[in-house]
């Protein structure tokens, strides 16, 4: 992770990085915090990060960023609005992989006990963040983020799943738009 983002951290949320407390700590590069300005509007929460996030240290850099980046724009645009403040994080903040038997490393779903284990990092960002809504992307972040009563959440098609399936698309954008329109009638 580059040094310079660890540093803009609050030092509540620093702790994830010494954390072992699943066995997901044993084939990571790096543990991704999130991305983006704390205290935030709105928070973004995914299933877990992936190889290029593994590498870089940084929440949706690869393909599903990409495309979470274009349903965005395209929303933001449709709504006429900017993107407000936001933070990017997952249930669990450390690659979850399975090894075949070439030795090679896929990603996979993270584990009940993995969730349960990284929330309350989850929990260390939700407070810092203070976000108004929580957009979550797929079914595990929707299943596993119940973070608190007071805020709107609402659970979007995550971008990799639109990436396998093109058909999913409309719904994805549909998804983002109804969340930021809600954040824009509620807060604008």
């Amino acid at each position: 992770m580059e040094l310079s983002r660890i540093a803009r951290l609050p030092n509540k949320l620093l702790t994830a990085l010494a954390c072992k407390d699943c066995t997901l700590h044993k084939t990571r590069r790096n543990v991704i915090i999130g991305s983006g300005s704390l205290p935030c509007e709105i928070l973004l929460v995914g299933e877990g990060p992936g190889a290029n996030e593994d590498l870089r240290g940084i929440p949706f850099i690869g393909p599903s960023g990409k495309m979470l980046e274009q349903g965005l724009t395209r929303a933001l645009r449709n709504l006429h609005m900017e993107m407000p403040s936001h933070f990017i994080t997952n249930v669990v903040m450390c690659r979850p992989v399975e090894i075949d038997e070439t030795g090679r490393f896929h990603n996979r779903e993270p584990e009940p006990m993995e969730i349960m284990l990284c929330r309350k990092h989850l929990i260390d960002v939700f407070n810092e963040a203070k976000p108004k809504i929580i957009i979550t992307l797929g079914s595990v972040a929707s299943k596993h983020c119940k973070l608190t009563s007071d805020n709107a959440v609402f659970n979007v098609v995550h971008p990799a799943f639109v990436l396998r399936k093109q058909a999913a698309q409309p719904r994805f954008l549909r998804g983002l738009m109804t969340a930021l329109e809600a954040y824009k009638e509620r807060y604008l």
